[in-house]
């Protein structure tokens, strides 16, 4: 890999080293190990999209998901009326530009659009929001059984073929940091020539990235000029 590749790898290093901690639960919920950690929208989108030139985002969202060991309803309301939501046109609850739900007793999602404009913005931005900052918007106070961030994207690339170029990008910058290894390569993953380029990806094809410390996993998937993003991490649960 070229010099020409070394500020992005830098930043794609920072990015992927998400603050983690293991601390002890909080009193009264149970004494085993936790580990906790915290990362951004920025972090996140500098993994998943760090060149954005030829693509346009056409459906993505951040969402922190929240699993309590048990949720009260009036926990839960309390949250609501306590951070401002309101219900929405559609039944949902809303605080512009968060949406919450609460898919199951116990299970709340906290989510918002993340559309081009938000990602050239935050992309040129020096902070972002993070997974703890989210957190602030669900219930408090109770035992959390797992926590989990996530950052979706689908983008169009013009022309078709510079999503080739894009998601083999993303790909090789990754494993060049060394904190990432990859799934099963697909059929027709051209080698990286020796002059430091990147070799041709197929039109169609999955592949899985998984980081060695903290298990967060990037899924890539390209259909011709369509490419969808899936960042993942655990951001609280108990200690294996």
């Amino acid at each position: 890999m070229t010099s020409r590749w070394a500020p992005a790898l830098a930043l794609l290093a920072l990015a992927s080293c998400v603050r983690c901690s293991t601390a002890t639960a909080d009193a009264g919920f149970d004494a085993g190990q936790r580990v906790r950690r915290s990362t951004d929208l920025r972090s996140a989108l500098l993994i998943a999209f760090p060149e954005y030139r030829g693509a346009f985002v056409t459906e993505g969202h951040a969402a922190l998901t929240r699993r309590y060991v048990a949720l009260p309803d009036e926990a839960f309301t309390r949250a609501v009326e306590g951070n401002g939501f309101k219900a929405g046109p559609d039944g949902g609850l809303f605080r512009a530009p968060f949406h919450l739900a609460r898919p199951s007793p116990s299970t709340v999602v906290l989510s918002m659009p993340v559309d081009m404009v938000t990602v050239e913005k935050v992309l040129q931005a020096p902070l972002a929001l993070s997974s703890m900052e989210l957190g602030l918007y669900l219930p408090r106070g109770l035992p959390v059984a797992e926590e989990r961030f996530e950052l979706a994207l689908r983008y169009q690339a013009a022309p078709p073929a510079r999503a080739g170029f894009l998601t083999r990008q993303v790909v090789e910058l990754l494993l060049g940091n060394g904190q990432w290894t990859m799934g099963p390569v697909p059929d027709g993953w051209a080698p990286q020539p020796g002059d430091g380029g990147y070799g041709a990806v197929p039109e169609s094809f999955a592949v899985t990235l998984t980081e060695r410390s903290s298990g967060a996993r990037l899924d890539v998937a390209r259909d011709g000029g369509e490419v969808h993003m899936t960042y993942g991490l655990v951001t609280d649960a108990a200690a294996p």
